[in-house]
């Protein structure tokens, strides 16, 4: 029986540039930036709402995975107004680690009944530090683990796939 020998990664000077060479490559790069972003967060959200304005505001706050970046802390917000349901809601997550930053604008369809999975719209507005100039588009999920659907508290996990 022959043994498969596997190659550490390494780096070589090519060109006059040092590159990354053998072993097994997980992430897809592209420039330094990643080629897409999937994962998901998890943490609590703080739902607030006005009755006689009809404005509604979900603040989230977490911590999860983006592959292939790594760990990630977030923070975000979904707000619209329940009398104009044809504008939905609109907001924004950040993904941070010491990297950079990644910040998300979303969009989702204001529900009409009481769910706990909230389909989301994602466009890459950009990032700082070791994230500048990333830009994508893609789609996620809010599902809300703890809390009543229409709770003022509770645990939320989002999930994501963007391509960059």
């Amino acid at each position: 029986m022959r043994r498969e020998r596997r190659r550490r990664a390494g780096f070589e000077a090519l060109e006059g540039r040092m590159c990354l060479s053998g072993g097994h490559i997980h992430a897809q790069v592209v420039g330094g930036l990643p080629r897409a972003l999937v994962g998901s967060i998890k943490g609590p959200y703080q739902l607030s709402s006005s009755t006689s304005s009809g404005l509604v505001r979900l603040d989230v706050f977490g911590s999860g995975t983006a592959r292939p970046i790594g760990a990630v802390n977030s923070q975000g917000f979904l707000a619209g107004n329940s009398k104009v349901t044809a504008n939905g809601l609109a907001g924004q997550l950040l993904l941070a680690q010491p990297r950079g930053e990644i910040i998300f604008e979303t969009t989702a369809p204001l529900p009409t009944t009481a769910t706990r999975d909230l389909p989301l719209q994602i466009r890459v507005l950009g990032g700082t530090d070791g994230f500048a100039g990333i830009s994508g588009t893609g789609t996620g999920v809010a599902h809300v683990l703890r809390g009543a659907s229409a709770g003022l508290s509770g645990t939320v996990r989002i999930t994501f796939r963007v391509r960059v």
